[in-house]
């Protein structure tokens, strides 16, 4: 039997084994989202407030405390208070790294603190009373019956079976590749074989020594992660190495060999610098405060990597786009990939505790400032995936959906006048609307993509026995519809879900957030991962316009495969703080 019927036949395997695991992390992320979400409506332990009236003290009742709580007369509000000269969103009591705050949400809002009237946020201790309206209400810090409950970490509920799934899908893909590469081909092998046994070395021992010596460390998403990884480094190796003729000039041979060896020297070099730094990013955002410090200088740096990128970028094989810097030593850097972490830091630094207006209109402006040079690079993609991140970010941690919708309006009414400005964004949304009229130079690609899915049906065509030489930009961004052609659909709706997994991860853990700066991070990161994969998927299948953003983990870019690793360490590091240590910082006051 040849290589390719073997391919053939490995194919039902393959999807069988991808399915099963992700099926199985899935199975974990909805279990994890249920219970964390019940463990979110639990107050905080061994904090309330005593709420009496100043007409009446003995009228006295306990009022529960969360990690962020709205005292006013709207609904959404923790406690509710009905009566004159309490305003919608009249005051907010929240814990920030350890420490208990009370700060006026609406200008002009009347709170006194200890007898004093208060316009900005004072620190809570215990015995205070707070003034509000009619109301009265002392801060309690039950120490005696807080520190025990403050010890429960939340278990992971991580099964080491998927990783032994990703782990055969991953062996078993790599042997046939490496039978796949003989003849001239066999001098890939070497490179082959050393990225692909550095990256399982490096996501095994992260794997093993993290979740023995880490309390919190989210097993099920490294194990996510690693399947998505594992995937990529498959399919890049095929994309990079098959199919390829050499010439028979031993100098041009040696010469071919060397580029495409550095291509995928790249690609592989960058997933385990990843795995490399991943430790460290982990323990940084899960036990110092270096993320707030870095998310105050992202306010500058992130406007500075877009205007340093659309003063030296070049284009690399995007049509339009400048955003590679091209660096001596024949190194390319893509600083927008950076800046999209750094949006999110601030993002999250801003709405860390329900910010007043003055700071949402400064934030906008900033941000606008932002997508405005995004425009002009133009990089449509980041503004499809920020946008929408920016936005559940703000209703999750604002509860103003009216706002929300307002802000989806306004973006809206940006996209039109994006379209009438930019002849870039013109030529995307004709290909795209004339994708079932016509085939022609701007929707080619999506139009090749979707035949080649349609050719993959549900178990794909094989490793290795598909056509991606007639799909522009096939191991960037047409990825998916190469995956989809020689693994299937199957598990293309795999990789799918791989990504709503990785969501659910990182919602779920920013609602036991025991701080607003961890929640923001969290749901930012998670919603940045689904929405990239979102509006590379849709475009690839031709739901929504093409953007030239890559699936992360599998498609080709190093710059891009270093960045998603690093937001990973922060996703990691910062639910540790959730988890494993909510309240390090309150335990620590406490024994003082």
């Amino acid at each position: 039997m040849t290589l390719s019927g073997i391919a053939h036949i490995a194919r039902y395997a393959f999807a069988f084994v991808i399915v099963w695991a992700a099926v199985m992390l899935l199975h974990h992320g909805v279990g994890g989202m249920r219970k964390k979400m019940r463990w979110a409506l639990h107050p905080v332990h061994g904090f309330f407030l005593i709420q009496s009236d100043v007409l009446d003290r003995k009228l006295a009742r306990a009022q529960k405390l969360f990690h962020t709580t709205i005292i006013g007369t709207s609904r959404f509000a923790d406690i509710r208070r009905k009566e004159k000269g309490v305003r919608k969103n009249h005051a907010m009591i929240y814990l920030f790294n350890g420490v208990w705050y009370l700060r006026p949400l609406e200008s002009g809002a009347d709170i006194w603190h200890n007898g004093v009237s208060v316009d900005k946020e004072t620190k809570l201790t215990h015995g205070d009373s707070i003034g509000l309206g009619t109301g009265l209400f002392n801060f309690i810090d039950d120490r005696l019956y807080g520190e025990p409950l403050l010890q429960q970490p939340m278990p992971s509920g991580a099964s080491p079976f998927a990783l032994i799934l990703t782990l055969a899908f991953i062996g078993a893909a790599g042997v046939l590749m490496f039978f796949q590469l003989r003849g001239s081909l066999a001098a890939f092998r070497p490179v082959f074989m050393i990225a692909l046994g550095a990256f399982v070395f490096c996501g095994i021992l992260i794997w093993a020594i993290f979740g023995q010596i880490i309390r919190g460390f989210d097993a099920v998403l490294f194990q996510t992660i690693l399947l998505l990884a594992g995937i990529g480094l498959i399919l890049q190796a095929r994309l990079t190495f098959i199919g390829q003729i050499l010439p028979d000039d031993p100098v041009l041979q040696a010469e071919r060999i060397a580029r495409l060896s550095r291509v995928y020297y790249v690609q592989g070099g960058a997933l385990v610098l990843g795995f490399v730094v991943l430790p460290f990013v982990v323990l940084i955002a899960g036990r110092g405060r270096l993320l707030e410090k870095l998310a105050v200088a992202g306010i500058i740096l992130t406007p500075l990597f877009y205007l340093v990128t659309y003063a030296a970028g070049r284009g690399g094989e995007t049509h339009g786009a400048r955003l590679w810097l091209y660096l001596p030593g024949g190194i390319s850097l893509q600083l927008t990939e950076f800046a999209k972490i750094l949006y999110v830091l601030v993002l999250a630094y801003v709405f860390k505790n329900r910010p007043t207006a003055k700071i949402q209109w400064l934030f906008a402006g900033w941000a606008a400032f932002n997508f405005g040079l995004m425009f002009l690079l133009p990089d449509l993609g980041s503004i499809m995936i920020l946008l929408p991140v920016t936005l559940i970010v703000f209703a999750v941690m604002t509860s103003e959906f009216l706002k929300t919708i307002l802000i989806l309006i306004g973006g809206s009414a940006l996209a039109v006048a994006a379209y009438r400005l930019f002849p870039y964004v013109q030529r995307r949304i004709f290909g795209w609307m004339s994708l079932w009229e016509e085939i022609n130079d701007q929707n080619r690609q999506i139009v090749y993509g979707l035949q080649a899915v349609a050719r993959g049906g549900l178990f794909g065509v094989g490793l290795g026995n598909g056509a991606p030489g007639g799909i522009p930009l096939a191991s960037s961004d047409m990825v998916f519809s190469v995956l989809a052609e020689e693994f299937g659909m199957l598990v293309g709706l795999s990789v799918v879900i791989l990504f709503v997994v990785i969501w659910l991860r990182g919602a779920g853990s920013a609602v036991i957030a025991r701080d607003g700066f961890s929640s923001s991070v969290l749901f930012g990161a998670a919603s940045l991962f689904f929405m990239e994969a979102l509006v590379v998927i849709g475009g690839t299948t031709g739901l929504i316009p093409l953007t030239g953003v890559t699936l992360p983990f599998i498609a080709q870019g190093g710059s891009s495969m270093l960045a998603k690793t690093i937001l990973l360490g922060v996703m990691l590091g910062v639910q540790t703080r959730t988890e494993a240590g909510a309240y390090e910082k309150v335990r620590r006051v406490i024994a003082k």
